[in-house]
């Protein structure tokens, strides 16, 4: 598995927050929080990057307080659903790294995986 799928979750965790305010402060956690979750990616330490998931989220609270539009619905699902995919990208690629994976069980460890199968009707045989 490819410590490099990370990238994309943790990219799109730290826009979300730099579009909803970018200060100096929001920048500055947020910088934290992307070197935390690089160094616990490269290490597989899964404390530094659920450390660096925190702070990210303490970045999103500080963003969204120094805003003055207010609160954003579709910016904190797909923050929420970054977040997600960080942590459990993260943790698989820690897990797996260097294993050959298929392609459906990649599809199903991804967010949209997990809604496509929670939307699909249970299906019985017959």
């Amino acid at each position: 598995m490819k410590r490099w799928w990370t990238l994309v979750p943790m990219l799109v965790m730290a826009a979300v927050p730099l579009l909803t305010a970018a200060t100096a402060l929001v920048l500055a956690l947020l910088a934290m929080s992307c070197l935390l979750y690089a160094a616990g990616i490269f290490f597989r330490v899964t404390g530094l990057a659920s450390a660096g998931a925190a702070i990210a989220t303490i970045g999103y609270v500080v963003a969204l307080w120094s805003a003055k539009a207010g609160v954003d619905v579709i910016g904190g699902a797909v923050f929420g659903f970054a977040l997600l995919g960080l942590l459990e990208i993260g943790e698989f690629t820690r897990r797996f790294d260097g294993a050959l994976i298929a392609a459906n069980v990649m599809r199903r460890k991804s967010p949209i995986g997990w809604a496509a199968c929670w939307s699909s009707p249970s299906r019985s045989p017959g």
